[in-house]
């Protein structure tokens, strides 16, 4: 008997089936691990107000208040671009021009009319006098003792329309100036520096605290 050999081919839809699968396998395949980066927009969006003004800073020492001002309003500039603030003056000055004798919702109502701002942002910043930090070892071999400065600082946005607190944060911390170890081998280590050195890097450490509400931050997405 003559036998006879065959080969079977795949019908043709198996074989689109199977291609389609492979392919939808590869394409999600590929994806895993990848990730996006997300723009999310600050919790304060500053352009809804045309114009911003600005009132002087409360400092604590005074010489803190233009300082603190001007670090303030470039660091709103440098988050929001486009943003435009007018500067008001110290706050004393800015009462009196509208009749005021103290900042609350009436005051800034008035100062809206009087100078055709939006909204109104003011603050103050504090220094306290430089305070000593001592430390014993648990041993009694040791002894440390730094000089430290406490500081805060607190900012308000208000709605100049309705007199309304739109936003608020504050922002403090202590900071060492000078510090110093003893031992019984004498002086073990020594650094020293001055309020008026540290002033910049503590303010910028304030405000920088102070402005996350008005930036926007990243976050990643698996895709």
């Amino acid at each position: 008997m003559e036998k006879h050999s065959h080969s079977i081919g795949a019908h043709p839809a198996t074989v689109l089936l199977h291609l389609f699968i492979t392919g939808l396998a590869a394409l999600l395949f590929s994806g895993c691990g990848k990730t996006v980066t997300e723009t999310v927009p600050p919790r304060v969006d500053l352009k809804v107000y045309p114009v911003i003004g600005v009132v002087e800073f409360v400092g604590t020492p005074a010489e803190l208040g233009p300082d603190s001002t001007q670090k303030f309003m470039s660091r709103l500039q440098s988050a929001q671009r486009g943003v435009r603030l007018l500067e008001l003056g110290p706050l004393d000055q800015v009462l009196r021009a509208v009749g005021h004798s103290e900042l609350d919702f009436q005051a800034i109502r008035a100062i809206g009319r009087e100078y055709g701002v939006d909204a109104v942002l003011s603050g103050t910043v504090s220094f306290s006098e430089v305070r000593p930090d001592i430390k014993v070892s648990p041993t009694l071999t040791s002894i440390s003792a730094q000089a430290k400065i406490d500081a805060k600082m607190s900012a308000r946005l208000w709605d100049a329309a309705s007199g309304a607190t739109d936003w608020t944060n504050s922002s403090w911390g202590n900071w060492p100036v000078g510090g110093i170890t003893l031992s019984d081998n004498g002086p073990t280590r020594a650094v020293l520096s001055t309020p008026a050195e540290q002033r910049d890097k503590i303010l910028m450490a304030l405000i920088n605290a102070l402005d996350r509400d008005f930036r926007p931050t990243y976050v990643k997405r698996k895709l």
